[in-house]
């Protein structure tokens, strides 16, 4: 199932909300309505579905994915995460796409941000974090980009905005 491309959805649950096995039996509900193949596991408090690519052409993972979030925020009464990498035909993929669940994660939770998370999520850092550890790349930010903020007085600015744009692009 590896060898072929797949497709990761990792949902990381606010601790203490509900139990994984619950969690997990929502997911599987879910994925099993839908006719989809999948492993779901649970992995340092992620529930981490692998779905066959075929399974997300058309966009069908997207409303899948937005499916379970929903069924889970109605469960616990609060939105989890979903981070979801495309495309891993290769084991060096899925150890790639882990990184990033694990960045964008750490970067929405120190964010108090839940739902789909991706990159353009997170903007400029998450671009950054994208190639280089969170820390790192906070720690970049702070120390180049803090005068720039400073300089505009703390908000968004037009040098702001204009630099986003450009790495955006």
């Amino acid at each position: 199932v590896l060898r072929s491309p797949n497709r990761i959805l990792a949902f990381r649950l606010p601790s203490e909300t509900v139990s994984l096995t619950a969690a997990s039996r929502t997911i599987s509900r879910q994925l099993q309505a839908a006719g989809a193949r999948f492993l779901l596991s649970v992995v340092n408090q992620f529930l981490v579905v692998i779905l066959p690519e075929e399974a997300a052409a058309g966009g069908s993972t997207a409303a899948l994915g937005d499916r379970i979030l929903a069924e889970l925020s109605r469960m616990m009464r609060q939105m989890p995460i979903l981070v979801e990498i495309p495309e891993c035909s290769q084991f060096a993929d899925y150890e790639t796409g882990w990184r990033r669940i694990q960045r964008l994660t750490d970067w929405a939770e120190r964010n108090q941000r839940s739902g789909r998370i991706s990159v353009g999520s997170a903007g400029v850092l998450g671009l950054l974090a994208e190639g280089f550890d969170y820390a790192l790349a906070t720690e970049f930010c702070d120390n180049i980009l803090g005068p720039l903020r400073a300089a505009e007085g703390g908000g968004k600015g037009v040098l702001q905005e204009t630099l986003e744009l450009l790495v955006g692009h």
